[in-house]
C-alpha cells in the first residue's frame, strides 16, 4: 500500500500486534493529507484471501443536504443581472446534463415530494385546520414553482448553455463581493468539468448496511443520493421547509446512505483496481461554499466558511 500511494516506509519498535495497528493509523493519516474524504484501513480475512489490508475511502455526507435552488436565475434576470443569470444557467446545465443531478420537476425523490405536496394541498388538507383559502394558495404557489421550474429546465437543455460556459465565465465582471465569491466557486466547478468532462455523480456510490438488516428490507432504510443532492425551486419556501421535515424523518430512521465510496483489497503485490472518488468529494465540497454564497445575499457579511 505504501508503494501504491508512494508513501515512505517507516519502521517501528512496537511489538506485534501494536506495530500493525500503528502502521494502519500512520497510513490513514497519510491518506487524509492527499485527498478529501475519510479513509479507513482494516485487516480482513476471507475464505479466498489470507489476512490483507482493506482500504475504504468515503465522503461522509454527514446528513448534509445539497439542495440547489433554480429561482435565483429568475431573480437575477429580474434584477437586471443578465450576465450573472446566464453564467448560473450554464453552470446548472453542467450539473444537470453532465453530472446528472436530479431536477425537482422531472425525476427523483424531490419530484415525488413536489407531486405529493400538490395533491396534499389540493385534495387532502383539512381547510378547518388552516386559514381560509390557505390550501389553495399553497397549491397555487406550488404550481407556479413547477411551471417556472420547467421553463428554466428547458433552458438547461439548450446546447448553447454548455458551449457558452467558458466565455460567460471569463467575461463576467462581478459588481459585489458576493458576486466575486460566486464567480470563484463557479470557476472551481468549471475546472472540475475540464478535468472530468464526462463524470457523473452516481458512478462511485456505495453504502454499508448493518448485519442486522434483512434482505427484504434492503432498500427500505437506504437514503439515496437524490434525497440529499437535487435541484429545487427555492431554498426558503414553505413547501421546501415541509419537504425537509419529511426528509429529516427519513434520515433519522435510515439504516444506510448512498455516499461516494471506494474500496480496495491489498492482498497481492499487484496494485488493486479502485474507484476514484476525488471528483465526488471535490464537487460536494465546492457546492457547500457555492450554495452558501448563492443563498445569502448580504454582501457585507464576513466569510465564515
Amino acid at each position: 500500500m505504501c508503494d501504491y500511494y508512494d508513501f515512505p516506509h517507516v519502521d517501528t519498535d512496537l511489538p506485534y500486534p501494536l506495530n500493525i495497528h500503528w502502521q494502519m493509523e500512520r497510513i490513514a493519516d497519510e491518506l487524509d493529507k492527499i485527498s478529501l474524504g475519510n479513509y479507513q484501513v482494516d485487516v480482513v480475512e476471507t475464505d479466498d484471501t489470507s489476512a490483507s489490508l482493506y482500504l475504504t475511502h468515503t465522503y461522509d455526507t454527514a446528513l448534509h443536504l445539497w439542495y440547489i435552488p433554480v429561482k435565483p436565475i429568475q431573480d437575477f434576470r429580474q434584477a437586471g443581472k443578465y450576465a450573472l443569470a446566464d453564467l448560473l444557467t450554464s453552470t446548472y446545465a453542467y450539473l444537470y446534463r453532465i453530472v446528472g443531478i436530479d431536477y425537482f420537476t422531472e425525476s427523483g425523490w424531490m419530484a415525488h415530494q413536489y407531486d405529493w405536496s400538490m395533491e396534499h394541498y389540493l385534495y387532502e388538507m383539512d381547510e378547518e385546520e388552516m386559514e381560509p383559502n390557505a390550501p389553495q394558495e399553497m397549491a397555487d404557489e406550488l404550481k407556479t414553482a413547477i411551471e417556472q421550474g420547467n421553463r428554466i429546465k428547458r433552458q438547461l437543455d439548450w446546447n448553447k448553455q454548455l458551449n457558452a460556459w467558458t466565455r460567460r465565465l471569463d467575461r463576467f465582471q462581478p459588481a459585489t463581493p458576493r458576486e466575486e465569491k460566486l464567480k470563484a466557486e463557479i470557476r472551481k466547478i468549471h475546472a472540475l468539468y475540464l478535468r472530468y468532462p464526462d463524470r457523473k455523480i452516481n458512478q462511485a456510490l456505495g453504502h454499508q448496511f448493518s448485519d442486522e438488516i434483512d434482505e427484504d428490507e434492503y432498500f427500505e432504510g437506504l437514503i439515496t443520493i437524490d434525497q440529499y443532492l437535487t435541484f429545487i425551486w427555492e431554498d426558503n419556501e414553505f413547501i421546501q421547509q415541509t419537504i425537509q421535515t419529511f426528509n429529516q424523518c427519513e434520515f433519522a430512521n435510515a439504516s444506510a446512505i448512498d455516499e461516494p465510496r471506494s474500496t480496495a483489497l491489498f492482498d497481492s503485490p499487484t496494485p488493486p483496481t479502485t474507484k476514484d472518488i476525488n471528483f465526488d468529494c471535490t464537487l460536494l465540497s465546492i457546492l457547500n461554499d457555492f450554495l452558501y454564497f448563492l443563498t445569502n445575499d448580504d454582501d457585507n457579511q464576513e466569510d465564515d466558511q
